[in-house]
């Protein structure tokens, strides 16, 4: 599986902006579930920080 990352150097330290995984981007990914989830819900954010907060919730399970 090829995996590639995109770094950003930040006052001397690097920082993970984005991973690659068989030449797709997570960021953008994510970044289009959370523009179906905002229209989803009539063009709304409180949708999506109501999805964001199940997930996280779920996950501290």
């Amino acid at each position: 599986m090829k995996l590639d990352w995109r770094l950003v150097a930040d006052n001397g330290t690097y920082k993970i902006t984005d991973i690659i995984v068989e030449g797709i981007s997570m960021m953008t990914t994510q970044r289009s579930e959370f523009a179906s989830v905002v229209q989803r819900n009539g063009g709304q954010v409180r949708g999506l920080i109501a999805m964001m907060r199940e997930k996280t919730a779920s996950a501290a399970r």
